[in-house]
């Protein structure tokens, strides 16, 4: 053997000095790029901040069923999920390890590369979507990582945890920085975000610290000039973003490579095993039933949205293959939290899942029928903050910082039909080949009845009837839903320590199925268990229901 190695070496020396005297003067390995494409660079940031904020195998699957918009048999059901789990890890890492040092490399090319002016659109970019991937990090585990990231090369590889307070402020800044730096007569490329537009940056800007303000209305204290924050942006001749300027980022139809949505590209779309259902909760709410929901704010009122939403895989009259818990006409799911003899039975082909305004899927026609991959595009946005949210949250301000009833309702109605137009500009972009009738225009008297509705509620109820709708408008986008339920306490949430009703059981004479609640609602999430096994800077929570973000009130 070693006379192999020593033969191999003597024909490396003979090559290299065979070759041209400047052989070794290369400083640039010719096969790897020297520097960093920056407009690769902001898609690639871009990609993976969407990839971690959606479900499949990241946060928002247990998350969507923390607020009730799912059910799940695994660990997310009665707020379970380990610090071990891959889900909540595989966020962090997206986030700390894909999308944050792309994001600081831009910023750093702008600062010091050469033709560094080239790049400052790009930056601005950078930092908007570094202070929103922070705000997000925030809320959802509190103290993070923050001024010590990526500070490898001077010798910091285990960062120290910030305050969450201090954070939320240095986010701020990097907003208000960005707004200094933007030119808005220059676009840029690899955006996939507004292609671009440098003026929809500009309102996105003013659009995310209101919704900072509008987060942390209740510790005025903890944001430095919380009211000067709040009167420059409400006074600010950019205005927000417009009809068309949602913050999201689309999932395409595209199979090779696979960029279609991740809740799309896996469950019953996909042929695998079904393990998130449509919660019977939302299911409820949206159709005004009271099985369950006994307190509905919307009873009686059928939500316009529920086919585009999900999608029933049981033909009208077809039972499914095997017992069930909650089965309402076509509509099949479990229940949170429940012990009950059916709870593991595979509803694979059966259960009702998401359709194709949250994953590009298919459209309810009412004719059922087990899902493949043939039934939907998976083309379909990742949605931080839509226009309709936006509206809700002016729609949250005017009613507890300004007590204007009627401001509040106006914009109530007003983000209602954003979120029906929504709905169709997603389905008018998925590609899809069924006929979809349009919401927007053709459905006044829904509105009507929500608006009825809130005007004959007293006191509080407005409220909820405000935040339940945002929460339904904010499907699949939960990380919003489980800072809004934190903040708000709405909507109300199922407790399955109440008595669970399936309203078609399989056993008629035993229409009650055992449901239970172990574990409190998760004021913040535990820290990755990797990431505390590596940095000893970052210490583990003692609970979650006690470890509150400094937001939290309740």
């Amino acid at each position: 053997m070693n006379k192999i190695i020593k033969s191999i070496m003597a024909l490396s020396m003979v090559f290299m000095l065979s070759c041209e005297e400047d052989f070794l003067d290369i400083n640039k390995d010719p096969n790897v790029p020297f520097d960093a494409n920056v407009e690769q660079l902001l898609t690639g940031a871009q990609t993976r901040l969407a990839e971690a904020n959606t479900t499949g195998d990241f946060i928002s699957t247990p998350l969507m069923v923390y607020t009730h918009q799912f059910s799940a048999r695994e660990n997310p059901d009665q707020y379970g999920m380990p610090a071990s789990s891959v889900l909540m890890n595989n966020t962090w890492m997206y986030m700390y390890l894909h999308t944050l040092p792309n994001l600081d490399a831009i910023i750093a090319i702008a600062e010091d590369g050469e033709d560094a002016e080239k790049w400052t659109n790009h930056a601005a970019v950078a930092k908007i979507l570094k202070a929103f991937m922070f705000t997000q990090l925030v809320d959802i585990w509190g103290d993070v990582p923050f001024s010590e990231t990526n500070r490898n090369l001077s010798g910091i590889i285990q960062p120290k945890v910030d305050d969450d307070k201090f954070i939320y402020n240095e986010c701020f800044n990097l907003i208000d920085d960005a707004m200094q730096m933007i030119n808005p007569n220059a676009s840029i490329s690899g955006d996939l975000i507004y292609g671009g537009n440098m003026n929809s940056w500009l309102r996105l800007c003013n659009t995310l610290k209101i919704n900072m303000l509008n987060k942390t209305r209740l510790v005025k204290s903890d944001i430095q000039d919380w009211s000067n924050k709040m009167q420059q942006v409400m006074d600010s001749p950019i205005g927000f973003i417009e009809e068309s300027e949602h913050f999201e980022m689309y999932f395409t139809s595209s199979i090779a490579p696979d960029q279609r949505h991740p809740g799309f590209a896996s469950g019953a779309y996909a042929g695998s095993q079904l393990t998130d259902y449509i919660s019977p909760w939302v299911y409820e709410i949206m159709n005004g039933l009271t099985f369950n929901a006994t307190e509905n704010p919307f009873e009686g009122i059928e939500d316009p949205r529920v086919p585009y939403f999900w999608v029933n895989q049981l033909e009208p009259g077809q039972y499914p293959d095997n017992p069930h818990e909650y089965k309402h006409g076509q509509f099949l799911s479990i229940f949170f939290g429940s012990i009950g003899p059916y709870r593991a039975s595979g509803q694979d082909k059966s259960g009702t899942t998401a359709g194709i305004y949250p994953v590009g899927g298919k459209f309810d026609d009412g004719a059922g029928g087990a899902l493949s991959i043939s039934d939907g595009t998976g083309a379909a946005p990742q949605k931080y903050l839509t226009y309709s949210d936006y509206l809700f949250v002016r729609a949250e301000l005017a009613f507890k910082e300004d007590n204007d009833i009627e401001a509040a309702g106006d914009f109530l109605r007003q983000a209602i039909v954003a979120s029906l137009a929504h709905v169709d500009n997603v389905v008018a972009n998925s590609g899809t080949s069924q006929e979809v009738p349009v919401l927007s225009g053709m459905h006044d008297d829904f509105i009507d009845a929500i608006m009825d509705r809130y005007e004959d509620a007293a006191g509080e109820k407005k409220f909820e009837i405000i935040m339940t709708q945002k929460w339904i408008a904010a499907f699949y986008n939960p990380i919003q839903n489980y800072a809004d339920y934190r903040r708000t306490g709405y909507p109300v949430l199922y407790d399955p320590n109440g008595i669970s009703v399936s309203p078609d059981p399989f056993d008629p004479e035993q229409p009650i199925v055992p449901t239970q609640l172990t574990r409190s609602f998760p004021s913040s999430l535990w820290y990755p268990q990797r990431e505390v096994e590596n940095n000893p800077n970052i210490i583990q929570k003692g609970n979650q229901a006690d470890a509150k973000v400094f937001w939290v009130t309740q």
